[in-house]
């Protein structure tokens, strides 16, 4: 697989995680692993982390073109 290729297909993938934890948000999912009771806040952190991946995954392809 080539760099780009890899960098498109981790960007994109960073970008559908970060809009299901913003549906997650909007619709108040409730997560539960077990026992343990996710916190919607840990989802406001995901969006930051995974939306920055794939900002920084878009910005490097920008860079190459």
């Amino acid at each position: 697989m080539k760099m780009r290729t890899y960098v498109v297909v981790s960007a994109l993938i960073f970008t559908l995680v970060a809009l299901v934890h913003i549906v997650r948000l909007a619709q108040g999912w409730p997560v539960v692993l077990g026992t343990l009771s996710v916190p919607v806040w840990t989802s406001m952190l995901a969006v930051l982390v995974a939306g920055g991946a794939a900002i920084w995954g878009f910005s490097l392809l920008l860079k190459k073109a």
